[in-house]
């Protein structure tokens, strides 16, 4: 049972909840994040507002990472595209299919404040996080003239590097590496862009004796 119970930490993601994760040695540390045992990372808030942007438009954004573990170690923060389920499912998130929907991870460029980058590899910035310390990872979404209309929705992910041996290679045996993400929600004026949407529920009184009369939606 211990090994099954390890298994199931393999490839974690925490996406939901507040969150935690932490910057480099120039990082601020914040005494109040209670320390855990176990190597984990969060952010808050977890989603950004609904934004409208329009074609040509530069917007920048952030949200807060903390790092309550005690040991340090290596994270990194990418872009990915992502998609709610279908009709009726709207909890349930695909992070790995792209439409025309998810042109937005072309668009988006990570930075850091309140800690230091360690390099930028594959679309990647790596930081290494020690405990208490916070940061923030900063966006800035540029959108191009000619942008597809309607919603556009990325994610940014925040994971931990799985430690490697001195040559380089992953270590033997079961690897954790805890994930979290930040989603970003927006509307783009442009062609193709719709405004519609879809009733779920209407409640209207069983008996009406007299005016004014009312539904909720």
């Amino acid at each position: 049972m211990k090994y099954k119970k390890s298994l199931l930490l393999v490839g974690l993601a925490v996406i939901g909840g507040a969150a935690l994760v932490g910057g480099s040695v120039s990082a601020r540390i914040n005494e109040k994040i209670e320390i855990k045992k176990e190597t984990m990372i969060a952010a808050s808030p977890m989603f950004s507002d609904r934004m409208e942007l329009k074609p040509g438009s530069v917007t920048e954004g952030k949200f807060r990472v903390r790092y309550p573990a005690r040991e340090t170690t290596e994270v990194f923060a990418e872009i990915s595209p992502y998609e709610s389920g279908g009709s009726g499912d709207y909890e349930n998130y695909v992070f790995s299919k792209s439409s025309i929907y998810t042109k937005m991870t072309e668009w988006v460029t990570l930075d850091l404040e309140e800690c230091s980058i360690n390099k930028r590899e594959d679309g990647r910035i790596y930081f290494t996080m020690r405990q208490q310390e916070e940061c923030f990872v900063t966006y800035k979404i540029a959108v191009p003239k000619d942008a597809y209309g309607g919603s556009q929705h990325v994610a940014i992910f925040v994971q931990t590097v799985v430690s490697k041996d001195g040559n380089g290679n992953k270590n033997n045996g079961i690897n954790n590496s805890y994930r979290i993400a930040y989603r970003l929600n927006n509307d783009i004026d442009g062609p193709g862009a719709k405004a519609e949407g879809r009733v779920v529920r209407i409640k209207i009184p069983g008996l009406l004796f007299a005016p004014p009369v009312s539904e909720s939606i």
